[in-house]
């Protein structure tokens, strides 16, 4: 699937202010898996896993994620800005499925 400029902008901008929430909202340290290994981090999933969750509607897994991800019960910035970028994928046609 291919985006204009435009769209790819304002995708790349969610997509920042969505990591810039999770980051602040946390009450521990995201891991991110380095470029060498083949496959995500722990957190990583779990990150991946919301905006699935976001996407399908599957609101007690976003919670729960989300909860899990931050390390605390205080998501609504976090689930808001999942939502925002799900949202953004979804209006391009891209869906993403559970990876766990």
């Amino acid at each position: 699937h291919s985006m204009g400029a435009e769209t790819a902008r304002s995708t790349i901008a969610k997509l920042a202010f969505w990591a810039q929430t999770v980051q602040t909202s946390s009450t521990r340290t995201i891991e991110v898996s380095n470029f060498e290994h083949e496959q995500f981090s722990r957190d990583e999933r779990i990150a991946i896993t919301m905006i699935a969750a976001s996407q399908h509607n599957a609101c007690p897994a976003l919670q729960a994620c989300a909860s899990t991800l931050i390390g605390t019960g205080e998501t609504e910035p976090v689930v808001k800005s999942t939502n925002d970028f799900a949202s953004q994928l979804l209006n391009h046609d891209l869906k993403l499925t559970n990876t766990n």
